[in-house]
């Protein structure tokens, strides 16, 4: 078991005085934590999908549980704790999910997402600051420190930005999962003057993710009317270059360091 694993686990069990295991097939009816979803009665969270953080959880009511939020590797690490479920409820009282930090502070309100736009969910602050307690709605929802901008998200983008202004797609090489990294280039690949620009090298800065996404737009568009800015300078744009940290909720690092 990797060290990682370990912290997580034991910290779990030392901060919640709860243990979040696999256990055998048990009736619906039945708790049951598992390494990638808790599932109660009335309710479930889950980490299953792209950009899910590597969290794990414990049932503490039919509608209450707690999620621990761990990095990636040991301490010392930026302190960006990511989090992100999906939760299913039946109808009824909200559910209550504590987010309980075993590194570092509370720093990202919750987003929210129900299948029509983003919107912040308020938390009751615990008073050492490691912890915070959200009421989420019942029903089906999606929950991050972040809105989530996935890999599917960025591959999007290269191709809008390829078909938008005739560029070429490279590959720059693979991650340690074996995901691609991508990159476009506007401008003519002889141009003298190289500008390049890089996003996504720590998962959790998604408003810069989306405020490169705009700049490329706007710069797509005046390559349009302006192609001769092209002749003079190309621009090699990277908007992910951490694919696996995205992917799977780290912090800070890639899956090497």
């Amino acid at each position: 078991m990797g060290m990682r694993i370990r912290h997580l686990w034991a910290g779990l069990a030392l901060t919640l005085g709860a243990c979040a295991y696999a256990p055998p097939p048990a009736p619906v009816s039945e708790p049951v934590a598992s390494a990638t979803e808790c599932r109660s009665a009335a309710a479930m969270i889950a980490f299953d999908f792209d950009g899910a953080s590597a969290s794990s959880c414990a049932i503490t009511g039919a509608r209450n549980f707690t999620v621990l939020v761990t990095p990636e590797h040991a301490p010392p690490i930026n302190p960006s704790p990511w989090y992100a479920f999906r939760y299913e409820s039946k109808a009824g009282a909200p559910i209550s999910v504590t987010l309980r930090y075993l590194v570092g502070r509370h720093r990202y309100a919750p987003k929210l997402y129900a299948g029509s736009g983003w919107s912040e969910v308020p938390i009751v602050l615990h008073d050492d600051g490691a912890a915070a307690t959200m009421q989420l709605p019942p029903g089906k929802a999606t929950v991050s420190a972040q809105e989530l901008v996935t890999t599917a998200d960025h591959h999007a983008d290269l191709r809008r930005w390829r078909n938008a202004a005739g560029a070429r797609l490279l590959t720059l090489g693979q991650s340690h999962d074996g995901r691609p990294i991508e990159a476009v280039r506007l401008g003519h690949a002889d141009a003298p003057r190289l500008v390049i620009l890089l996003g996504r090298q720590h998962p959790p800065e998604v408003t810069g993710a989306i405020a490169m996404q705009a700049f490329v737009d706007e710069l797509v568009a005046i390559l349009g009317r302006e192609p001769a800015l092209g002749v003079d300078t190309q621009f090699v744009i990277v908007p992910l270059l951490n694919p696996d940290g995205v992917a799977r909720g780290h912090w800070r690092a890639n899956r090497g360091a």
